[in-house]
């Protein structure tokens, strides 16, 4: 039996102090792939750290890396090219363009799983099973379920009462333990074969349709013409009537399609599952995230330190409300059971034949 290909296409800017542990829990966790898009603007040593953390990585196949800074400002409204540095569920941004640009460059549409993530979102069971292989446990689940893809819930994580990180090297998920009481958000997972596009979002994708729906869009359509085209040539009523009929009709078909399509676009609303979540460490310590926003985006640089603080503090209050230790134990099987790094993994693992970038 074929092992499950797992597909990771991540966004970068600023975590280099963090990649290893998120690559190598993924890795434990049983993503086969990883393509990296570097967006450490105006910030070069940053951007070096990142280099040198990802080149074992590299080396090995096991990741991608792009250098994403010409894409900076790039935008689409509806297929019209705007400036655009912001984020919107309504405009394709240079995240969007990068999501894209792997399913093509690098065939994401042959992976298993296809997962748009940042590298401070770490997954963990919920099904009771262990981390290792539990994305392989979430695509057995989904083609039992026959879904096309799924939405993973978001849970957010405070600073957990530190101002500062621990000195040195340090694991992420060991020491952020307090989050919010319910999810804030949540990440759609899908199936390569089913992905139609990115979409103007980073936390769900467009899908295709499937022939049974085709097929189903069909018969109503043929259907229903049928029936107008008998009563508009021989049944009974004043042509003004059938015309207005007709009209509504064609109304009705175009809004419920359009509202359909929509909702597969979004992975749907009963494709949630129980398999996993996502613990997001978006702040870490109130230092890093202080440090880190003087390279973040343009809409954030243009406030003051106090502001930020502000907001910062207001986030912290709805962050750091549950104390939950679920990363603590996942932590203590990765440490014990992963037993060698994850290049070491991907070195012994077959190649997929997955084309390298020039």
């Amino acid at each position: 039996m074929n092992k499950p290909r797992v597909l990771m296409i991540v966004f970068v800017r600023n975590e280099s102090r963090y990649l290893k542990e998120w690559i190598d829990w993924n890795v434990y966790a049983g993503a086969t792939r990883f393509v990296v898009y570097d967006n450490n603007l105006d910030n070069p040593e940053e951007e070096a750290r990142t280099r040198a953390v990802l080149q074992p990585y590299v080396e090995v196949g096991l990741l991608f890396y792009h250098r994403w800074h010409h894409m900076e400002g790039r935008g689409s409204f509806f297929g019209l090219p705007v400036h655009y540095t912001g984020k919107s569920d309504n405009i394709k941004n240079k995240k969007h363009y990068a999501i894209d640009h792997a399913l093509h460059r690098h065939e994401g549409r042959s992976y298993d799983l296809v997962l748009k993530i940042d590298p401070d979102e770490f997954v963990m069971p919920v099904d009771g099973g262990p981390l290792k292989h539990v994305w392989h446990r979430l695509i057995d689940y989904m083609k039992r379920q026959r879904s096309k893809g799924v939405r993973i819930d978001n849970w957010f994580f405070g600073t957990s009462g530190h101002k500062e990180p621990p000195a040195n090297t340090y694991s992420v998920v060991d020491t952020y333990v307090r989050r919010e009481t319910s999810p804030s958000n949540f990440k759609g997972a899908a199936r390569g074969k089913w992905i139609k596009d990115c979409g103007p979002s980073s936390h769900w994708w467009n899908y295709k349709w499937s022939a049974t729906e085709i097929t189903v869009l069909t018969l109503i359509l043929t259907g229903s013409v049928g029936l107008l085209l008998w009563w508009s040539l021989a049944g009974p009523g004043h042509w003004a009537v059938k015309l207005v009929v007709w009209a509504v009709w064609v109304v009705l078909v175009v809004v419920c399609t359009t509202l359909y399509h929509m909702n597969q676009n979004q992975g749907g609303r009963v494709d949630s599952q129980p398999i996993v979540r996502l613990h997001h460490y978006y702040t870490k310590s109130e230092a890093e995230f202080m440090k880190r926003r003087k390279h973040q985006a343009s809409e954030t640089q243009t406030n003051s330190d106090e502001v930020v603080r502000k907001r910062f503090m207001k986030k912290q209050a709805r962050y750091n409300v549950v104390e939950d230790r679920l990363g603590q134990e996942m932590v203590k099987e990765f440490r014990k059971e992963m037993g060698e790094t994850a290049t070491a993994i991907a070195a012994r693992a077959p190649r997929s034949g997955d084309r390298v970038p020039a």
